[in-house]
């Protein structure tokens, strides 16, 4: 990604050399044709000039072609960038959503509870920038980028593991419930165990 960004900045310096260069090129090529005008050889002069005209004219739309392509891999770099990034932070998540302790007691599995309310928070809080990679994944393919195949590959892994995360989260809920449902249960039966 910073190596495109340096390489749109050089070609938007190119940019303007060339634009730089238009009132050269005219002037040229009028004295030529002027010339051209007084010359034996005049019809080769004139091919030659209006050759380099050509050449200069094709310019721009080199220059455009060529941006186009540097905003698309730069884009296209940064979706990556973003995928990764997403990646790493369902990476980081998924020991919570997949851990197997559910404490030995009330206080212990409501902590557990608590540690993964936040979690569920944070997955909630997260959403704005899952949808912002999904929007730019579908821009990208509707585009029919070159890269349109490993871009659809990465998304699905993306898909993948946020719904392995989501799935386990709900698990988790499910078990910490049921574990502070029991652990409340052992406790008060222990507590009229002792009064009996």
């Amino acid at each position: 990604l910073v190596s495109v960004k340096q390489l749109l900045k050089v070609h938007e310096a190119t940019t303007l050399d060339v634009v730089a260069h238009r009132e050269q090129v005219e002037e040229l090529a009028h004295l030529g044709h002027e010339l051209a005008e007084k010359n034996l050889r005049g019809k080769e002069l004139r091919q030659r000039v209006d050759k380099l005209v050509a050449r200069y004219e094709e310019l721009p739309h080199a220059a455009q072609h060529r941006q186009d392509n540097l905003l698309e891999a730069a884009d296209l770099f940064q979706l990556y960038r973003d995928l990764d990034e997403e990646l790493a932070w369902i990476h980081e998540k998924m020991p919570l959503a997949t851990s197997s302790d559910v404490g030995n007691s009330v206080s212990e599995v409501t902590r557990l509870a608590k540690r993964h309310t936040t979690l569920e928070a944070d997955l909630k809080s997260h959403e704005p920038l899952l949808d912002k990679v999904e929007v730019t994944v579908r821009d990208m393919l509707t585009k029919e980028s070159f890269a349109s195949a490993t871009v659809r590959d990465r998304h699905q892994q993306l898909r993948t593991k946020l719904k392995t995360l989501r799935d386990a989260s709900a698990r988790r809920a499910k078990q910490l419930e049921q574990a502070l449902e029991l652990h409340t249960w052992m406790a008060d039966a222990a507590e009229l165990d002792a009064w009996l």
